[in-house]
């Protein structure tokens, strides 16, 4: 009998160990997201419901700008 390359055994545990190798590089970038995610939500979004001057999110600064009671009223001389 000739020797026509790897044996069948060979090729299915290679193939088997490459789609272990996706899975987990699969599972740290879902986990890395996942941790990005949380980190923005945090720094930019904040808690809304407490816009104190220590906080410096995005959205807390835009709350600010359009919150009516910041704006000053003038009336207008002829």
């Amino acid at each position: 009998m000739k020797n026509k390359g790897p044996s069948s055994q060979s090729y299915i545990a290679q193939s088997g160990q490459a789609v272990v190798e996706y899975l987990l590089l699969l599972a740290v970038v879902v986990s890395l997201i996942a941790s990005i995610t949380g980190i923005i939500k945090e720094r930019f979004l904040g808690d809304l419901d407490n816009c104190t001057g220590a906080n410096q999110s995005i959205a807390c600064n835009l709350k600010s700008l359009i919150t009516p009671g910041q704006f000053r009223y003038f009336k207008v001389r002829r």
